[in-house]
C-alpha cells in the first residue's frame, strides 16, 4: 500500500519559497536542500583543522516519525 503524500510549503527565513508533494516534512525538506548540502563522515585530520577553527560539534536530533 502507497504512503499518503501531502503539498507542504517549505520556507527560508520566514517566507515560502517551495510547494513540493512529500509524504513527510523532512522528505519535503530533503528535496529542496538535496543539492545544497552534503555529509561525510569526518576524518581525524577534517576534526582537528575544524575544532581548531573554532567549530563546534553538535548532535542532531532523530528524525520524527511520519504523519
Amino acid at each position: 500500500m502507497a504512503t499518503a503524500s501531502r503539498i507542504y510549503v517549505v520556507f527560508q527565513d520566514g517566507e515560502a519559497i517551495r510547494l513540493v508533494r512529500a509524504r513527510s516534512q523532512s522528505e519535503a525538506i530533503r528535496h529542496v536542500t538535496a543539492n545544497l548540502y552534503e555529509a561525510v563522515v569526518a576524518d581525524q585530520d577534517a576534526l582537528i583543522k575544524a575544532i581548531g577553527e573554532g567549530m563546534n560539534v553538535e548532535t542532531a536530533q532523530p528524525e520524527p516519525e511520519a504523519a
